[in-house]
């Protein structure tokens, strides 16, 4: 993240916004924070719609795998698929 935050000219500390709604409407917001003086990312769901009724939740280990899947996808180079890869991470649900 920290090449790839410089390579795409953020700020030594940045933050990247995105927000995008479910066909109810429900929005999905995120806040990526990469810090390349702490060497960290933070990944904060704060404001995203609370829990409906249906298979569209998705519990905090889903969130881990999809953070960690699209990470992977973004990185010029192989990194490991397991929980040691999220150590600075932070994900605020």
């Amino acid at each position: 993240l920290v090449a790839m935050s410089h390579k795409n000219g953020l700020q030594l500390i940045d933050t990247l916004r995105g927000v995008d709604y479910m066909d109810d409407g429900s929005a999905i917001q995120l806040a990526i924070t990469i810090d390349r003086t702490k060497r960290t990312a933070t990944f904060d769901f704060t404001g995203t719609g609370p829990e409906v009724y249906g298979n569209l939740n998705c519990p905090r280990p889903v969130t881990a795998s999809a953070i960690i899947y699209c990470l992977r996808s973004m990185l010029d180079s192989d990194i490991p698929l397991n929980q040691g890869c999220l150590k600075p991470v932070q994900i605020i649900l």
